[in-house]
C-alpha cells in the first residue's frame, strides 16, 4: 500500500468530519440566537459536538497508523519517518481548527493586532495538544497494534484540547454573562468615590420626559431659527444643557433599552424593533421601585408596549396607543396631571414618552400651519418630492400626507409637531408649579433619536443610518439645586443618563452598568471616559458610527441606491451572527467627517486623516466585540402580537 493511499483517506475523512462538526456547531449557534437553546444547553451541546469531532479524527488517525504498520511492515525507523507527514497533516488541521474557532467565537472575525495575538495563542495551545496526541499515536504505531489503551489516551488528550479551547475563551471573555452571577449586590455597589460633591435630596421626584423623534438642532435654545420650543428653551436656559448628547442607536427600541438599563445595545441584545427586553436586566423603573418610589409610565409608542417588557418594575403603566381612543400630547397631559394631583406620601418616578414629532407629521390646528410661509419655508419652497419605498431618495408612501409633496411643507409640519409638544411641556410644568412639585423634582428631558429631513437623501425617517440628524439628541437636566444656565459641550451618551441620576440621588448602581456618570461635568471636574461614543444605525446595525468632539467616522452600506434589495437580502441573516457580521463589514464603506468645518457630514476626510479614521474604526470593532453581557433578545412576529399592536406597528413603519 502506497503512502498516498493511506494519507488521502485520512485527509478526506478529516475534512468530512470537520465540515459536519462545524455545520452542527453553526446549527447550535443559530438555535441559541433564536432562544431555542439557552446558554447552558448551547455550551453543553457545543462541547459534545467538539469532543465527538476530535475523537473521530483521532480515532481515524490511530487506526490508519495501526493499519499502516501492519500492511506495509515498515521498520521502526521508517515508520516514524513515514508518520511524520501524517503528523504534519494533523498539526495543520488542529491549528486551523483552533484558529477558526478562536476568531469566530472570541473575536468575530475582526483581524486586529489583538485578535491575531489571541488567535496565535490558541493555535500554539492547539499545536501543543496535537503534539501530545501524535506522541500517543506514535506509541501505538511502535507497538504495531491498536490497543485498548490507545483510544483511551487519545480521548483524554482530545478532551484536554476542548478544555483548553474553553479556557482561552474564558480568559478572553471575562465579562461574559456568568460574571453577573458573582457581581456585587445592588445594595453593595455605589457610585464611584469623588462624585458625591453634588447631591440632591433623598426624596427628590423624578420626571423622565422623553419626546420621540426629536432633532437636537430644531430647538430654539440650540440655535434653531424657528420659534419651535419656548417652554423647552426656558427649561434648558434654567438648567443644564448637554449640547453633544449621542444616542446609542437611531431607532426607538434599542436606544430606549440603553437608556433604561445603562447598557450598550450589544449587551442588552435589542437591535431591532419588536424585541423583548430580558427580565434578567435591571431597569430604571425597577431601581426606583426598590428605592420606595411610586412609579408611573405614560407611553404613546407601541414599541414600549407591555409585549416588549420595557416598563419592568413600574407600578402604573398607561398605554395611550391602546383601545383606539384619543392619544397624543393633549391626552398625555390630562392623564399626567390627573396622576400628579392624586395624593401620595412617597416620591415619584414618572416616565412620559410623547410621540407627536414621529411620522406622519400631522399636528392639530393651528400647529399644522404654524410655520407655513415664513422665511425658512420660502427658502425650501419649490422642492417637490417623489415617492420611495425605503425613504432614500424620496418620501415613503406610508408617511405621506395626502396632497402634500413639498419639502418645505413637511419640514414646517414637523416643526409644528415640535411646537405642539412644547405646548404640552409648558402646560405640564405649569401644572407642576401649581402643585408645588417643581421645587423638588429632577427633570430629565431627552429624545430616543432624531429625524432625517432629507440629509444624505434620506427623507422623514430614522433608524437606517447614524448621521448627526438622527444620532444627535437633546439632553437637559433641571432641578433647583443644579447649576442654572450651564452649557456642557462634552460628549455624553444615552447610557450615561441612568448612572448620572443614581449618582445625583446617592443611590446604588445595579450590578452591571456600562454608562458613566456625567455628574463630575456639572461641577467642572472633567472625569468622563475619553472613548469615542458609538452609535449604531437600525436594521441589524447595518450602519455604525463613532465620534469625538471633532471627528466622526460613519460606516454605511456601499450601494445606497440599491439599499432596499440590499436590506432584503442581508436581513435574512440571523441578528448578531458572525456570518452576518462578516457580510456587513464587506458591504460597508468608511467615511470620516470633520464636524467642526463640515457639520453636515458631506466631505470624506478619511484619506487625508488615515490615522484618525483607523483609530475610530478600531474602536467600533472593539465595541462590537466587547459587549458586557450579550443577551439575545426574542423578536416577536406578527403571529405573536395582537391585531391592534400589528396595526400600530404598521402605521409607524415597523412592520410591512
Amino acid at each position: 500500500m502506497k503512502k498516498a493511499e493511506l494519507i488521502l483517506p485520512f485527509v478526506l475523512f478529516g475534512v468530512i468530519v470537520a465540515v459536519i462538526e462545524n455545520a452542527f456547531a453553526a446549527a447550535l449557534y443559530r438555535l441559541a440566537l433564536e432562544n431555542v437553546l439557552d446558554r447552558a444547553l448551547f455550551w453543553l451541546f457545543f462541547a459534545a459536538v467538539q469532543t465527538l469531532g476530535w475523537l473521530v479524527l483521532g480515532s481515524i488517525w490511530a487506526a490508519l497508523m495501526s493499519l499502516w504498520s501492519r500492511s506495509v511492515r515498515l521498520s521502526r525507523t521508517r515508520l516514524l519517518s513515514a508518520g511524520a507527514l501524517t503528523r504534519l497533516v494533523l498539526w495543520v488541521v488542529v491549528s486551523l481548527h483552533g484558529l477558526l474557532w478562536a476568531n469566530a467565537f472570541f473575536l468575530r472575525y475582526d483581524w486586529t493586532a489583538a485578535s491575531i495575538v489571541v488567535s496565535a495563542g490558541v493555535v500554539i495551545a492547539s499545536v501543543i495538544v496535537a503534539a501530545l496526541l501524535t506522541a500517543a499515536g506514535r506509541t501505538l504505531a511502535k507497538r504495531g497494534a491498536l490497543t485498548a489503551r490507545g483510544p483511551a489516551a487519545l480521548a483524554v488528550g482530545l478532551l484536554i484540547c476542548t478544555v483548553l479551547s474553553f479556557a482561552v475563551r474564558a480568559v478572553v471573555r471575562t465579562t461574559d454573562a456568568s460574571a453577573a452571577d458573582g457581581a456585587p449586590g445592588l445594595e453593595e455597589r455605589f457610585p464611584p468615590a469623588g462624585t458625591q460633591a453634588l447631591r440632591l435630596p433623598p426624596d427628590t421626584n423624578i420626571l423622565f420626559l422623553l419626546v420621540d423623534t426629536l432633532r437636537w438642532d430644531h430647538l430654539g435654545y440650540n440655535g434653531y431659527e424657528r420659534d419651535t420650543s419656548p417652554a423647552l428653551d426656558r427649561l434648558a436656559l434654567g438648567g443644564v444643557n448637554f449640547t453633544q448628547a449621542i444616542a446609542q442607536a437611531t431607532r426607538t427600541s434599542p436606544n430606549m433599552a440603553s437608556i433604561l438599563t445603562g447598557l450598550t445595545t450589544y449587551s442588552h441584545g435589542i437591535i431591532l424593533s419588536r424585541s423583548i427586553l430580558d427580565d434578567a436586566l435591571t431597569t430604571w423603573g425597577e431601581i426606583m421601585a426598590d428605592e420606595g418610589y411610586s412609579t408611573v409610565a405614560m407611553l404613546d409608542n407601541i414599541n414600549m408596549g407591555s409585549e416588549f417588557n420595557y416598563a419592568q418594575g413600574i407600578e402604573h403603566v398607561d398605554e395611550l396607543f391602546r383601545g383606539g381612543g384619543p392619544r397624543g400630547a393633549g391626552t398625555m397631559l390630562t392623564k399626567a396631571m390627573s396622576w400628579l394631583e392624586s395624593s401620595r406620601e412617597e416620591p415619584f418616578f414618572m416616565w412620559l414618552h410623547a410621540m407627536d414629532p414621529h411620522t406622519p407629521y400631522d399636528p392639530p390646528p393651528p400647529y399644522d400651519t404654524w410655520f407655513t410661509g415664513d422665511d425658512l419655508y420660502s427658502r425650501t419652497a419649490g422642492i417637490e418630492l417623489e415617492y420611495s419605498r425605503t425613504g432614500i431618495g424620496g418620501l415613503k408612501p406610508l408617511y405621506g400626507v395626502p396632497g402634500v409633496t413639498s419639502l418645505s411643507d413637511y419640514i414646517a409640519r414637523y416643526d409644528g409637531e415640535i411646537r405642539y409638544t412644547d405646548w404640552f411641556v409648558d402646560s405640564l410644568l405649569a401644572g407642576m408649579d401649581r402643585l408645588g412639585l417643581r421645587e423638588n423634582t429632577l427633570i430629565i428631558f431627552t429624545s430616543d433619536h432624531g429625524e432625517s429631513l432629507g440629509e444624505h437623501e434620506y427623507y422623514f425617517a430614522h433608524g437606517t443610518f447614524a448621521f448627526e440628524p438622527t444620532a444627535h439628541v437633546p439632553l437637559v437636566l433641571s432641578h433647583p439645586d443644579l447649576p442654572s444656565g450651564l452649557t456642557i459641550d462634552r460628549l455624553v451618551r444615552s447610557i450615561d443618563i441612568l448612572p448620572s441620576v443614581l449618582d445625583l440621588l446617592g443611590m446604588p448602581y445595579p450590578p452591571i452598568l456600562e454608562g458613566e456618570s456625567f455628574v463630575p461635568l456639572l461641577t467642572g471636574r472633567e472625569t468622563m471616559v475619553e472613548e469615542a461614543p458609538i452609535c449604531a444605525g437600525g436594521d441589524a446595525y447595518l450602519t455604525m458610527a463613532a465620534r469625538t468632539d471633532r471627528w466622526k467616522l460613519v460606516l454605511t452600506p456601499r450601494e445606497w441606491l440599491g439599499y432596499d434589495q440590499w436590506v432584503a437580502a442581508k436581513l435574512k441573516m440571523w441578528p448578531n451572527s458572525h456570518r452576518e457580521a462578516r457580510l456587513r463589514r464587506r458591504s460597508m464603506k468608511m467615511a470620516l467627517y470633520d464636524l467642526v468645518s463640515d457639520p453636515a457630514e458631506t466631505v470624506d476626510r478619511s484619506e487625508a486623516n488615515p490615522s484618525v479614521a483607523r483609530e475610530l474604526h478600531d474602536q467600533v470593532c472593539e465595541w462590537m466585540n466587547a459587549a458586557l453581557l450579550q443577551f439575545r433578545a426574542v423578536r416577536l412576529g406578527e403571529g405573536d402580537l395582537s391585531p391592534e399592536a400589528v396595526e400600530q406597528l404598521r402605521s409607524l413603519g415597523y412592520m410591512q
